[in-house]
């Protein structure tokens, strides 16, 4: 019976001491649990440098591109395939201006709203993609305008791996 109180007693206490020694403490943060928080500086000067890197496809496009809009847009219809800067199912898009035929820009919104004709045609740079990545009917479909498509390209362009701030 002593023995009974005795461990019971030394629980009880354990449990106090634990208790009030945690409550004490902070919480541990875990990689992955608890978000970054980004300075505000550091965030300030991501928007300027974004601004300056934004200044060419300003005049390119002859209007304000939308990163925010090619990021979402991106995500939702092509990130099943693509990541921006690493080979994944299909090609890495990042420079992608520098790889496809000249004019890229129009060989881009070609390929995007009608990938068809570029095959049928049989255009080169399209058929040794297809060789490449699979001569297999892709998932293009033109589910977005011309200008949808150009946030998306800006987006891809211009991304680099950041916090969310």
């Amino acid at each position: 019976m002593r023995l009974a109180l005795l461990l019971l007693t030394t629980a009880i206490c354990l449990t106090l001491w634990l208790g009030i020694r945690s409550a004490s403490q902070p919480e541990p943060m875990f990689c992955g649990v608890v978000s970054p928080e980004v300075p505000e500086i550091i965030q300030q000067r991501w928007a300027a440098l974004d601004s300056a890197r934004l200044a060419p496809w300003r005049e390119r496009l002859g209007r304000e591109p939308d990163l925010k809009n090619g990021s979402n847009l991106f995500k939702g219809n092509c990130a099943a395939c693509h990541k921006p800067d690493r080979d994944i199912t299909g090609p890495a898009l990042q420079g992608l201006l520098t790889r496809a035929p000249q004019p890229a820009l129009e060989w881009y919104l070609a390929f995007m709203l009608n990938e068809y004709s570029l095959v049928k045609s049989e255009d080169p740079y399209t058929m040794a993609l297809r060789q490449r990545w699979g001569n297999n009917p892709w998932l293009h479909p033109n589910v977005l305008s011309r200008d949808e498509l150009l946030d998306v390209l800006v987006y891809v362009e211009l991304y680099e791996a950041r916090p969310v701030p």
